[in-house]
């Protein structure tokens, strides 16, 4: 029975085939890798684009701030002209811009020059001192 009849072969177990499990853990690791590499990619995209919006929120937080300073600035300068209209000289100064006088004061309007502006005025009537 050693020359390698049949009858021999069942004595010694034979060993099962080495490469048809592989294939198989093999697709179930390309499958794992591939939504690993798809998960990792969606986060890397995701964190690309937050960085993005973030940038653009700081661009136009500076925007703003520029434009306040700007407001804030003329806001200062509308208060000093404000403080500056409330006092005493300035309201007497737009009240003799409107034509106002004060009690007894005598005005002074001076004429506008005419065509015969080099003629001298003319004299006042006798007995009008």
């Amino acid at each position: 029975m050693r020359d390698g009849s049949p009858a021999a072969s069942p004595a010694v177990p034979s060993a099962p085939p080495a490469a048809a499990p592989r294939p198989r853990r093999v697709r179930r690791w390309r499958w794992r890798r591939t939504l690993v590499a798809t998960v990792t990619l969606y986060a890397l995209l995701m964190f690309a684009r937050q960085e993005w919006m973030l940038h653009r929120l700081r661009v136009e937080e500076e925007r703003y701030q520029q434009q306040l300073a700007q407001i804030e600035e003329h806001n200062a300068e509308l208060r000093r002209e404000l403080q500056d209209l409330q006092s005493l000289p300035a309201i007497e100064m737009q009240a003799r811009k409107m034509g106002l006088t004060k009690p007894g004061e005598i005005v002074y309007e001076p004429v506008p020059a005419g065509p015969n502006a080099s003629e001298a005025p003319p004299a006042a009537a006798p007995g009008s001192r």
